[in-house]
C-alpha cells in the first residue's frame, strides 16, 4: 500500500492527464517500499502473527523484530499463553515487550508467535506521505535523466543516484536504531 495518492503526486508534478497513471501508481509502491527500507519500519500498520527467537528473550524481555502497536496475545512454543494484560502497558510504537512480575509462568524454548497490529503508526504520518510524493516524483523526473547508476564523472555534470538529501533528512529520525541482546 502506497503511502500517498495517485492524485496527491499528479497534483505535485502538475500533471492533468491520465497516460502516466500507471507508472506513477507503480512509482508510489516503490517510493513507499524505499522509505519502509531506508527506516527500517513499516508505516500503515497491519494485523499479523510474528515468531520472535529464543535469542531475542532476556529474562522477562522480548525483543520484537518490527514497530507494535498493539498486542492481541503471545503465545509460547511449550503452550503458554500470555495476554496484553500480562506485560507491562506501554506507548506504541514498541520494540520490546517486558512481563510483570505478577504473569503466570512461562517458558520458551525456541519460538513464541507474538500476534497484534504492526507498524509505527495505522496510517503514515504527514510527513512520510510528503517524502512518498517527493521520491515518487523525484523517481519519475529521473526516469528522462538518462544517466544511470552514475554518482559522478570528472569534468562532467552527472546526477547522483543517490536519494535526494531533503528525503534522507526528512526520513532520518524515523530510522530505527537497532538494540538486539547480547
Amino acid at each position: 500500500m502506497a503511502y500517498a495518492t495517485l492524485a496527491q503526486v499528479k497534483q505535485y508534478l502538475g500533471i492533468t492527464a491520465t497516460s502516466e497513471d500507471a507508472l506513477l501508481t507503480r512509482l508510489l509502491d516503490a517510493a513507499s517500499a524505499a522509505i519502509d527500507r531506508y527506516t527500517g519500519r513499516r508505516f500503515a500498520a497491519l494485523t499479523a502473527t510474528k515468531k520472535i527467537r529464543r535469542e531475542h528473550v532476556v529474562d522477562d524481555v522480548f525483543f520484537l523484530p518490527d514497530d507494535l502497536r498493539l498486542l492481541t496475545q503471545l503465545v509460547t512454543d511449550e503452550g503458554d499463553t500470555l495476554l496484553p494484560s500480562d506485560f507491562v502497558p506501554f506507548d506504541p510504537p514498541v520494540r520490546l515487550l517486558r512481563v510483570k512480575n505478577d504473569a503466570p509462568t512461562w517458558s520458551i524454548e525456541y519460538t513464541a508467535d507474538v500476534t497484534g497490529q504492526w507498524g509505527f503508526s495505522t496510517s503514515a504520518p504527514d510527513d512520510v506521505v510528503q517524502v512518498c510524493i517527493r521520491l515518487a516524483s523525484w523517481m519519475y523526473r529521473s526516469k528522462d535523466a538518462q544517466v544511470f547508476d552514475v554518482t559522478g564523472q570528472e569534468g562532467l555534470n552527472t546526477l547522483s543516484t543517490r536519494l535526494p538529501r531533503d528525503i534522507a533528512q526528512m526520513l532520518d529520525p524515523y530510522v530505527v536504531l537497532e538494540v538486539m541482546p547480547c
